[in-house]
């Protein structure tokens, strides 16, 4: 009986370190491993572009946050070799001031204003901040849709990306924090327009799965 007992404590202790050499063997398969790459889901032209970002209709969004998502895009797209050639965005709000009928416009013919071959359109869906206007939290999030558009071609035909009319959806949200001053909500909103513009960018060019997507702090 005691020799059955011995036989079966060292088993159990060969399985033990069995099981942990498994466990590490795991682990260096892991980060030995190639990385995952995952290509661009859509890879715009490389000449003239635009990106036209329109709000919500009934939940307005920060001028700050338009402006850090679009110049964080135009960054990353330079960055990562996908177009160096974009509309710079105060060319996109003159539009908007000298044309009285702007918000009518369809995005081709915006886009031909502007002079470009495609335009990235990004419809916020929904942008919450804070609760109401006087609470010293804020919490933001924002909802958008993603599509791009081909400013030549005919007009049944001017999606080029995704597939589906919606567009692909891109969710953003940051920590709550208290931002009880009009400079620490600006940069509240810069800081969602920046994190957004990493998840809406890498939409556009190859990255890896295993890299985490960078934030503001």
């Amino acid at each position: 009986m005691r020799r059955k007992i011995m036989a079966l404590t060292a088993l159990g202790a060969a399985l033990t370190v069995l099981s942990g050499c498994a466990n590490i063997l795991g682990a260096m398969s892991y980060y030995l491993s190639p990385e995952h790459r995952q290509a661009a889901l859509y890879e715009p032209t490389t000449n003239a572009l635009a990106i036209i970002i329109d709000g919500a209709p009934t939940e307005p969004d920060h001028p700050l946050f338009r402006q850090a998502l679009h110049d964080k895009i135009v960054a990353l797209f330079r960055e990562n070799n996908v177009n160096d050639d974009v509309v710079p965005y105060a060319d996109q709000l003159d539009l908007q001031q000298r044309m009285p009928d702007y918000s009518s416009l369809t995005i081709q013919r915006i886009g031909r204003e502007l002079g470009v071959e495609q335009v990235i359109h990004l419809q916020i869906t929904s942008f919450s901040f804070r609760d109401t206007p006087s609470h010293p939290l804020v919490n933001p999030h924002v909802t958008l849709r993603v599509k791009v558009v081909d400013c030549n071609g005919p007009a049944k035909t001017a999606r080029l990306w995704p597939e589906t009319s919606e567009g692909w959806e891109v969710e953003c949200s940051r920590p709550a924090q208290e931002a009880s001053t009009v400079q620490a909500l600006d940069e509240a909103a810069a800081k969602l327009g920046n994190d957004t513009a990493q998840l809406v960018a890498r939409l556009f060019y190859d990255h890896t799965l295993e890299e985490r997507v960078p934030t503001e702090k």
